[in-house]
């Protein structure tokens, strides 16, 4: 072989390389933009379930709440109803 196809073939390797490493690149940049999507998703449901929590402990100690007054106002009814 002479030293011109040589260079040639090696020009056309490095250039086949260098397209590559382009692709390859092009490639992590979309999977870093991705990555920091789902990222960034994931702490917004992070932040909804902590709000969620909240209101449930909220909710549930409402609840608590009226089943007090509910058995109040079932033991005021007993007792109306004795004496009446």
């Amino acid at each position: 072989m002479t030293k011109k196809k040589e260079t040639k073939k090696d020009d056309d390797g490095n250039e086949a390389l260098l397209q590559q490493i382009e692709v390859l690149t092009n490639n992590n940049g979309q999977l870093q933009q991705t990555a920091q999507s789902a990222i960034s998703q994931l702490q917004n449901y992070m932040g909804l379930c902590s709000q969620y929590e909240k209101t449930i402990q909220l909710m549930g100690g409402r609840i608590e709440e009226m089943k007090m007054q509910v058995a109040q106002l079932q033991q005021q009814m007993q007792q109306l109803q004795q004496q009446g």
